[in-house]
């Protein structure tokens, strides 16, 4: 098939440089459709690094504080004439325009957000093939939206990369950019009452320029590392957070915040590290609860969960995941997919 993936804009995916997730899942479906000897264009960031075999249509993304949605627009206009020469447009980005403005085109468009927070936020959205990440995001997607969609795994993470290694110390590990909505805040006020050490890792987010005032809440995250019990790492490298995932007690993640999926439970599990989760979204779905993690509701479940992390065993399943989440399998996952909406499939 010829495969046209249209990622996101916010940021590029540069080998060793800051995360950016859905861009570099972008860039890792482009390498194994191609490895699978499909003809792959990659429409992202000029900046991006394209993998070898694949085509590049190069977009600006969003200088000065422009909002993302302009970058989507300024591409999608500058690129339209393109689409007519694929077989199957595979849509990551947030607008999902040649969904919306060309419906006679075939595409498999990745509805990557909290469909209840989608709505009370405006959020655009593809009027057909939506594919979800998780199984509860399909039955939110129609409960929200009126729509159907379809579960297909899309987060990949290579096994031979994160893996085990090396032995774990004391420290606790939370792990996101510094922002409500990854909790890190709360793993540091859990962390100082039990006297737990912590490392805080992740970096301002691409919500805040790098020249922008401190937030409150990147204040108050400053403020309570004192770089012994809590220390802030920042922003680190695919290296350095390999290594704290694989030299951590275990993983905290509390927040409110619901999601979908997430990327780095996933990455931490495969590197060994028990988690503590949010028991909400699509999260059940990634935990064996009692066995590789424990997934918690209030933050006494939190605490409990820490007085037994002795109780867990994160190589009972690691075959399991690492299966589940193998970038092979994950990109073999869609060919079936893709090749019956090039043949004229859709769900609505």
């Amino acid at each position: 098939m010829k495969i046209l993936i249209f990622s996101p804009l916010e940021l590029p995916y540069t080998i060793g440089a800051r995360y950016s997730g859905l861009e570099r899942l972008s860039v890792q479906f482009a390498y194994e459709w191609s490895k699978l000897e499909h003809d792959v264009t990659l429409m992202a960031h000029k900046d991006t690094n394209v993998p070898p075999n694949i085509k590049f249509l190069p977009c600006e993304g969003y200088p000065n504080n422009d909002h993302t949605i302009h970058a989507e627009q300024r591409a999608f206009m500058a690129y339209q004439s393109e689409f007519y020469k694929f077989d199957i447009i595979w849509d990551m980005t947030h607008l999902q325009l040649p969904a919306r403005f060309m419906p006679f085109l075939p595409t498999v468009n990745i509805f990557h957000a909290n469909p209840e927070y989608a709505v009370k936020s405006g959020y655009t959205k593809a009027p057909y093939n939506l594919v979800s990440w998780s199984k509860w995001g399909v039955r939110e997607i129609r409960k929200w939206f009126k729509q159907e969609s379809r579960y297909q795994e899309t987060i990949m993470v290579d096994p031979e990369v994160y893996k085990p290694e090396g032995e774990r110390g004391d420290r606790f590990l939370t792990i996101g950019r510094m922002s409500p909505q990854k909790g890190n805040l709360n793993a540091i006020m859990l962390c100082r009452e039990l006297g737990l050490p912590l490392d805080v890792a992740g970096g301002r987010g691409s919500e805040a320029m790098p020249t922008a005032e401190l937030r409150d809440y990147e204040k108050s995250i400053l403020d309570l590392c004192d770089g012994k019990q809590i220390k802030f790492c920042g922003e680190v490298s695919d290296e350095e957070k390999i290594k704290l995932m694989q030299t951590c007690k275990a993983l905290l993640y509390i927040t409110p915040h619901v999601e979908i999926t997430s990327h780095k439970v996933q990455e931490a599990m495969l590197c060994g590290a028990k988690v503590l989760i949010p028991n909400t979204g699509g999260m059940p779905e990634i935990v064996t609860h009692g066995v590789d993690g424990f997934l918690c509701l209030k933050i006494e479940d939190y605490k409990e969960g820490i007085k037994n992390l002795d109780k867990l065993d994160p190589s009972r399943t690691r075959e399991q995941v690492a299966q589940k989440y193998h970038p092979e399998n994950v990109a073999k996952g869609y060919i079936d997919l893709m090749q019956k909406v090039a043949d004229g499939e859709r769900w609505k």
